[in-house]
């Protein structure tokens, strides 16, 4: 008989967040790992410990997988990557959706700079749970277009534009609104903080139902021996990439309560967080979102720059303070 064994998990106090895992018997799996999950569309989240010596920063040299979940790429994202894919924006000259409806100039301003948009910034959220159970996410759907609860990424001074790093960026006119016809754009007034992917990212990785890679190994494709190879580089299967890494890190200054940022506040030093997404805009440099970015800007302007949600996904209720560095893994699979 096939027997399973399964390992529970409960670290609420220290990461408010608890893990059911199962493994066919004999396959210990690492804390906070599936041994069963897929490669397709995943994302790992690990933790540093983070001590403060004296003023001196010491990272433990260590991470702990805190979360292993799958990502979902929304209907958003989707749309997007086709007009990437055609290098055309829904309804730019007049052209006609399969319904046979003239897409005007407002559908143009709508989607116009889609197809010059790539996947570059990553936001975090605390709306991806049930609501009063932090620790049962909620699922996120292929309707989703903007995070629940996006959190603040740095301290919230009121700036639209902020350049305390290089890697940050803070748009305050830019999210969870409606559009009409009219050409009137409504955005609530929460700021929206979005942080770059880490450099040297994303990776392009094999896919092991091609390659018959992984651990434990993969079926290969019985048709791999027939794939493209090229011949400079010692037969290399070009073809068989067909995963990407997208790594962000939030360091241990980075998406703290507000009283991190300024002792008055009467907020905690904590935040936690339960959903992350990834976005695609026209630029990775804040510096080039600093002069067409206002509450007043025209539509059609912050249209062609605003981050559009690609994926999303949900999780148990994590704790970021200053203690702690996270790393998020974010794999999509093509």
């Amino acid at each position: 008989m096939y027997r399973q064994e399964v390992n529970i998990f409960d670290n609420q106090g220290k990461n408010l967040f608890d893990k059911c895992n199962f493994a066919p018997l004999g396959n210990k799996t690492p804390r906070g790992t599936n041994s069963f999950a897929t490669i397709k569309n995943r994302v790992v989240i690990e933790a540093r410990e983070i001590i403060n010596k004296n003023g001196k920063i010491i990272k433990s040299p260590d991470t702990e997988v805190v979360e292993d979940t799958t990502n979902l790429i929304v209907y958003h994202g989707r749309h997007w990557l086709m007009q990437r894919a055609f290098d055309l924006d829904f309804g730019a000259n007049g052209y006609r959706t399969n319904n046979g409806e003239n897409n005007g100039s407002n559908d143009s301003i709508i989607r116009s700079n889609y197809h010059n948009k790539w996947i570059n910034w990553f936001a975090v959220g605390g709306g991806g749970t049930l609501f009063g159970q932090p620790l049962e996410p909620d699922n996120p759907t292929e309707a989703n277009w903007h995070l629940s609860d996006p959190l603040n990424m740095w301290q919230n001074d009121g700036y639209v534009y902020n350049a305390a790093t290089d890697t940050f960026l803070r748009l305050a006119n830019f999210g969870n609104g409606t559009y009409y016809g009219s050409g009137t754009y409504t955005v609530d007034q929460i700021e929206k903080d979005f942080h770059k992917v880490d450099d040297g990212y994303p990776l392009y990785l094999t896919d092991w139902n091609v390659t018959g890679h992984g651990s434990p190994p993969y079926q290969q494709d019985p048709n791999y021996g027939n794939m493209q190879a090229e011949p400079a580089q010692s037969g290399f299967v070009c073809d068989s990439y067909l995963r990407a890494h997208i790594r962000v890190t939030l360091a241990n200054n980075e998406a703290n309560g507000q009283k991190y940022y300024d002792p008055s506040s009467s907020d905690p030093t904590y935040q936690d967080i339960s959903e992350a997404a990834l976005y695609a805009s026209p630029s990775d440099d804040p510096q080039d979102f600093s002069g067409v970015v206002s509450l007043n800007e025209d539509d059609s302007i912050f249209r062609q720059w605003q981050p559009e949600m690609f994926a999303r996904v949900c999780f148990s209720t994590i704790r970021k303070d200053e203690t702690r560095e996270l790393v998020f893994n974010w794999y999509v699979y093509f």
